[in-house]
């Protein structure tokens, strides 16, 4: 392959049609334009978990909020489906890795985040992924009323915190394919306020149980720093925690 050719790839590469899986634990909204959406309240059932796909065209990798989401599909709740699991694993060369978004963001603002980062990760001389995004109820607010952004966060560390459990019965749902997924990489992701959602997971999931989940991730990445020293004391707390069965 030629200098050109290379970077001609790169180049197509760089605006891209991504397709993204998701879990959500939020209110559904009625569809808009065919297209499955969802609110900023958490569900009141942790048993109620829609999980999907989402195809979101035109992301640029220079530009985190590009993207137009052309399609968004639900395909089972409660549970990952056979279906919806052999789409997430279709392609063995790719590892898989779950992202858990920040504050602020809608739920289509969690499947743009997923699509960037994804085509991001696998640029050259990255691996290929697959991203799953745990899309929890934060809310839409602009940053720069100070005021009004304060309440807006402390009723998204709710939202947050009442996702913990959610949070968990995604990792069990998910746990579930470990055989499937074999040597894949297992990577967990969570910006800014993601970091709640996990910790308040491994707190009400009851710690041991949560840890054994944890343990299938080969990686695990907390971004923004008081989060992250959070999440990681709850996840130190239950190190010693035993193995337990299915």
């Amino acid at each position: 392959m030629t200098a050109g050719e290379k970077a001609s790839g790169i180049e197509e590469a760089s605006m891209a049609q991504i397709d993204v899986f998701f879990a959500t634990n939020r209110n559904r909204l009625a569809d808009t334009d065919g297209v499955a959406n969802f609110g900023d309240l958490a569900l009141p059932d942790v048993k109620g978990i829609a999980f999907g796909t989402a195809t979101i065209s035109n992301v640029n990798v220079d530009d985190p909020g590009s993207g137009q989401i052309t399609k968004v599909q639900v395909m089972s709740f409660g549970d990952i489906s056979a279906e919806l699991a052999a789409q997430i694993l279709a392609s063995p060369e790719r590892d898989i890795v779950i992202f858990i978004h920040g504050a602020a963001n809608t739920f289509r603002d969690g499947l743009q985040r997923a699509a960037f980062n994804q085509n991001w990760v696998s640029q050259p001389p990255g691996r290929g992924v697959v991203f799953i995004v745990f899309s929890w109820p934060a809310t839409s607010y602009e940053l720069w009323n100070v005021l009004a952004d304060l309440t807006d966060y402390r009723r998204d560390q709710s939202e947050a915190r009442a996702s913990g459990l959610h949070f968990v019965e995604f990792l069990r749902a998910l746990y579930r394919f470990r055989a499937a997924i074999g040597r894949r990489r297992l990577t967990l992701l969570a910006h800014s306020m993601g970091n709640y959602v996990l910790g308040f997971g491994v707190e009400a999931g009851f710690l041991c149980v949560t840890m054994q989940l944890i343990r299938s991730f080969s990686k695990m990445s907390f971004s923004r720093q008081r989060t992250s020293h959070q999440t990681a004391l709850r996840c130190q707390m239950v190190s010693d925690c035993p193995t337990y069965g299915n």
